[in-house]
């Protein structure tokens, strides 16, 4: 889903229309309960429908399956029902007709719980304060060198703070070309920003990996969240295998290994993650869908 690209705006309805695929295969094959995750502005994206016509999301969904479907959204944030960063988005949970008697898809949504600051999701974590260090004990743990001059950008920023209001212009991000110094331009406000540790972690995103990219700052150290603090603000579980190779044989590998791996499999690793729905938020709603359709069962075979 993307609404980002306006210039596109032809080929984004045409690849937003994969939600139309989604439609058919749950009115083929009637699950019992079908869930759609996606930006804020999902339902109202324009689509191109099952008859060719433009449609927003919202109304090609309930044309399709409301007949069939008791359907409920709501715009929510992730961080305030488990998950470790900030991520709103739309949740759709819809419930087949015939099982409406039971419950609403209204009592699957996820339970609200504290929000939880970065300093209580990721702050127990070993400071990386070397160019490309790797923690020795968790290959996961790491962050990819950049160039020195970087450095001095970010390294005297205090938390909420940008490298582009650094009063000195020469920590100010910038290239030189044919000898003067150009800076770059400032497009929004969440580039080269240090992060809060007693506040809600950012939303995760593709390029988690770049200084310059939305909110990747750690709130101390000169450098971009690792990956496992990136998995522990997306909820994914600290025995999460990435690679066919166990956890402990990668950190027995040597330096040298780690780094031929990590080259590899980081960028993938990295970008599963802006991509991946929080899991905390999906197990609360698997275990209410669990506990409903165990209930039923139950009182069938009664």
């Amino acid at each position: 889903m993307s609404v980002a690209n306006h210039k596109k705006a032809a080929d984004e309805i045409v690849r937003n229309s994969l939600i139309v695929e989604s439609i058919k295969i749950i009115a083929e094959i009637r699950p019992k309960i079908f869930i759609f995750e996606n930006v804020p502005r999902f339902l109202k994206t324009l689509c191109a429908d099952t008859d060719g016509q433009e449609r927003p999301i919202g109304e090609a969904v309930n044309r399709g399956l409301g007949d069939s479907y008791s359907i409920y959204s709501r715009k929510i944030n992730f961080k305030d029902y488990g998950a470790g960063s900030s991520r709103s988005r739309i949740l759709v949970i819809a419930a087949r007709k015939d099982l409406a008697g039971y419950f609403s898809p209204v009592e699957l949504f996820p339970t609200v719980r504290r929000e939880r600051t970065l300093r209580e999701v990721i702050g127990s974590m070993k400071p990386l304060t070397k160019l490309g260090e790797i923690d020795p004990d968790d290959i996961y743990h790491n962050f990819r060198a950049y160039p020195e001059h970087m450095r001095s950008w970010i390294s005297e920023l205090a938390e909420g703070a940008s490298a582009f209001e650094n009063e000195d212009t020469s920590r100010i991000p910038h290239k030189v070309v044919k000898g003067e110094t150009v800076l770059n331009q400032r497009k929004n406000g969440d580039k080269y920003r240090r992060q809060f540790w007693d506040k809600a972690g950012p939303c995760v995103h593709t390029r988690n990996d770049q200084l310059a990219s939305q909110n990747t700052i750690h709130p101390a150290d000169d450098r971009v969240f690792s990956m496992r603090e990136l998995m522990r603000m997306t909820t994914v579980p600290d025995d999460f295998r990435w690679a066919e190779i166990a956890f402990e044989d990668l950190n027995a590998l040597s330096d040298a290994e780690k780094r031929k791996f990590l080259k590899k499999r980081e960028m993938n690793i990295r970008q599963s993650l802006g991509e991946a729905v929080p899991t905390e938020i999906f197990r609360c709603i698997a275990e209410k869908i669990y506990a409903e359709l165990s209930l039923i069962e139950m009182n069938f075979t009664k």
